[in-house]
This record gives structure tokens, sequence and C-alpha cells, in this order.
């Protein structure tokens, strides 16, 4: 770069550039901009189960008012259940990402014990997607009663059409159903 003479306008001073933002080059400082301007401003969106799910395609409906449920295994992991399939987004036309924002809590087995929940994406299997590092975790001390707001959840932003799985964990329980409606956004890049 040139020197710069002082008085003298910068012509490559950020700016006076041009920025895409997410249609621009991923990690740039526009990019990261956007990110958290379409995050916080992004439309929310909500999934429950799908009334009639179709196997790995076919898992969620925006219109459902029924939670998903997983449940525990005997002081361990349970099974892993597929919440989002590969048709279930983008729910909006022309969005090509997305991100599990948010998990709103509606009845758990028994309340008050220490509980994990984990969620596994990609687009082979939960258990691949565990082994490569392609997942998140939360833990939480949850009410039995519903829980009257939802709470973030953390992932990064992932491919329309890739696939979600969930499973949970209640400390010292033989048995732990726990039930949920998940918020996601969506968005251009």
């Amino acid at each position: 770069m040139g020197q710069q003479v002082i008085g003298v306008p910068n012509p490559s001073k950020i700016d006076d550039e041009a920025a895409l933002g997410l249609l621009g080059k991923e990690n740039s400082l526009s990019y990261g901009i956007d990110v958290i301007e379409t995050h916080i401003h992004a439309r929310e969106r909500w999934f429950g189960l799908a009334a009639v799910p179709d196997g790995e395609s076919h898992r969620a409906d925006l219109d459902s008012m029924t939670p998903f449920q997983i449940n525990g295994g005997n002081d361990t992991w349970g099974a892993w259940v597929q919440i989002i399939g590969t048709e279930d987004t983008p729910t909006v036309p022309g969005l090509v990402s997305f991100d599990p924002r948010q998990l709103l809590i509606t009845e758990v087995q028994t309340g008050k014990i220490k509980t994990r929940i984990q969620f596994a994406f990609g687009d082979d299997t939960a258990n691949n997607a565990l082994s490569i590092g392609s997942y998140t975790e939360e833990m939480m001390v949850p009410e039995k009663t519903t829980k009257e707001s939802p709470f973030d959840i953390h992932f990064p932003r992932l491919d329309a059409g890739t696939k979600v799985w969930s499973r949970v964990w209640g400390s010292d329980q033989a048995s732990h159903t726990f039930d949920f409606f998940l918020g996601f956004h969506q968005y251009i890049g």
C-alpha cells in the first residue's frame, strides 16, 4: 500500500468499500457483521414433530403443535432421534442455510435433575456426526412443569438439507423423556 497524505482520504478505507455481507467472502469483516445483523434480526421459525414423517427426508413441520420427544437411557445417552430431515429446510425459497437457535421445553419426565441434550448434524448418521465432532451439547436442570420461555442453544450455520438428530441423558435415571420444540433462523448465505 502507498503512503496516505494527511488530509487526503485513503481510497482503500473500509468505509468506501462495497460489502456483500453473507454473499461475500466467508469470514470477512462484512460477512461477520451481516451474520450478527441477520442473526439478531432474522425471522424465526419453529419446528415440531411432523404429522406424517417420511424416512430421513421429512421429520418436522412448521405448523406442528406436537413436540419432539427423546428419551434417555439407563443413566446414559438414549437413542438418537432424527428431528430435521433433508427436505425440511429451507422453509423460505432462496435461503440456503439455517441454524437451530432456541429450545422450548414443554415437558420432562422427572424435574430438577441434571440433564444433557445433544444435537448432531450432518449428511450421514448421528453416530458419524458425533465421531467427527459435528454436534453441540447443552446442560440444564429443567423443571417438571413447562418452561414459559425458550432458551438459546448454540449451533454453527448449517447448509439447507442438513439432517439434525437429538438425544438426552438424565442423571441417575433409568428413563428420562424430554419434549421440546426447536426454533431456528434461515439465511441467504
